[in-house]
């Protein structure tokens, strides 16, 4: 994910890809599911909502194979 992160420029993004919340290697695991608690230090980090952190994850799950744990809760509902 790390190259794909640093292509597109998106600091953002890069912040949320990398596994320690800084923008660099290492990075998250494409098989290991971002968790609501994910969000939670995510969002702590950027200072920004849960709600807008989500949304930031659903845009780059559209680009890259994540496994969001709310989409799995809305499809067992």
């Amino acid at each position: 994910m790390g190259p794909w992160a640093k292509h597109h420029q998106n600091e953002t993004w890069q912040v949320l890809l990398s596994r320690d919340l800084d923008k660099v290697a290492p990075w998250l695991d494409s098989r290991a599911e971002i968790t609501q608690e994910w969000v939670q230090q995510a969002a702590k980090e950027l200072e920004l909502s849960e709600e807008a952190v989500q949304h930031e994850y659903e845009a780059l799950a559209e680009e890259l194979p994540l496994r969001l744990s709310w989409h799995n809760q809305k499809q067992q509902a």
